[in-house]
């Protein structure tokens, strides 16, 4: 009977030892969720007492006392004196007590401690650069007219979106690009900017006045809107702010280049003969002049894509030929975003603006299709052309006179 009974009361005594360190896995939990930093916080204070009921506090504390009181440090002297030639108090003849299997001992626990460290290091860097954060897309400063209106007077406007604030300067030195995340989660950030902000222009990627947050600025287009606006993207730590200062003359300075997108008309759009269930016109003609690199997002916001397209351009009112990606013809184009952005670039440097236009169709169907593999037949026959006759004029003009005999 008496052994039951204490088998019995082992049972209830480990049920509540494992209630606590079910309470402890639940609370730590709790306080890496992302979705709400005040619950994740109380979680966190639940986590640290519980901890310290499960936890050996005061042998921790001994331990610490040892580190600070200087103990260890002579603990290691000693070890020291004992391995080292030479520094041993004991060894009156000067060759200490070090041993082939002492230093291969301590040469070991030297690799060993620096290998966990390295890979520490990195498993953290990896799971920094891994790690899913939360997204928050900014487009109050493009779709609310009255944050054009309020830059136009003021040149600062500032806004909320999902707990994060950021806010936009322009002064006679520079735009500036604030941001503040007061959350204890990461944040990817999409802030879309009005064309009458920010002159619409490629920028490309840019670091935060630290030199610590990199973004990117780009040029895209809106199909349903018709319209160019700016783009920026980067990457938000928790708790942090970040600052994007370019250049006010870069900024306006490639736009200037580009001819500065006017989001009236950037497009001309042209009628297609059949109707596609996501798209309410699906060919789309621009040129040089508005802008040398413009970029094409193949993904809406709702999720619809286009999943093909194809391309040609034609300089002046030549004949259109199929674009590529070979950089050296008067426009090219290649793909960014991991494929959900198609750029296309012109040779602005060799032809004048407008001189270069692109015919963009998106989800062709058979007849695009067949029109675009005309060009293509056409093209290549005309390269083969004018290669022939570039060779043979060539043969002929360097070819030797024929020697005269007397």
């Amino acid at each position: 009977m008496n052994a039951l009974r204490r088998g019995e009361r082992t049972i209830f005594v480990a049920v509540s030892k494992v209630i606590v360190l079910v309470l402890f896995i639940l609370l730590a939990g709790i306080s890496a969720a992302r979705g709400s930093p005040i619950v994740a916080s109380l979680a966190g204070v639940g986590v640290f007492v519980v901890a310290a009921v499960l936890l050996p506090v005061d042998a921790l504390r001994d331990t610490l006392e040892w580190f600070t009181s200087g103990k260890a440090g002579e603990w290691a002297y000693g070890g020291y004196l004992r391995i080292m030639p030479g520094r041993s108090s004991d060894d009156r003849r000067g060759r200490g007590q070090a041993t082939l299997s002492r230093l291969l001992a301590l040469a070991l626990t030297v690799a060993l401690v620096s290998s966990l460290l390295m890979t520490g290091i990195g498993a953290a860097q990896e799971d920094s650069d891994d790690r899913q954060c939360a997204t928050v897309v900014h487009d109050g400063y493009l779709d609310d007219e009255s944050y054009v209106s309020e830059f136009d007077e003021t040149a600062s406007i500032q806004s909320d979106t999902e707990n994060i604030r950021t806010s936009l300067e322009q002064t006679d030195a520079f735009v500036r690009l604030k941001a503040e995340n007061p959350n204890a989660y990461c944040v990817d950030m999409t802030v879309k900017v009005h064309p009458d902000i920010i002159t619409p222009a490629d920028v490309g990627e840019l670091s935060d006045t630290d030199g610590d947050v990199e973004s990117t600025w780009r040029n895209t287009h809106d199909f349903d809107r018709d319209q160019s606006y700016t783009e920026i993207t980067f990457r938000m730590e928790p708790e942090s702010e970040v600052t994007f200062a370019p250049n006010r003359v870069r900024v306006l300075g490639v736009a200037w280049k580009d001819s500065a997108t006017d989001p009236s008309g950037i497009f001309d759009r042209v009628k297609s003969t059949l109707g596609e269930a996501d798209l309410e016109q699906r060919t789309y003609t621009f040129n040089s002049s508005e802008g040398a690199i413009q970029t094409v997002p193949l993904q809406n916001d709702d999720g619809k894509s286009i999943d093909e397209w194809q391309a040609s351009y034609r300089v002046g009112d030549g004949k259109w030929r199929p674009i590529t990606t070979d950089s050296s013809d008067p426009a090219f184009y290649r793909t960014v975003d991991s494929g959900e952005a198609v750029q296309f670039h012109f040779d602005t440097d060799t032809y004048d603006g407008g001189e270069v236009e692109v015919e963009f169709v998106a989800n062709p169907n058979g007849v695009d299709k067949a029109t675009h593999n005309y060009r293509s037949y056409r093209t290549s026959w005309s390269d083969v052309f004018n290669f022939n006759f570039d060779f043979l004029s060539t043969v002929s003009v360097t070819a030797p006179a024929a020697e005269v005999s007397r």
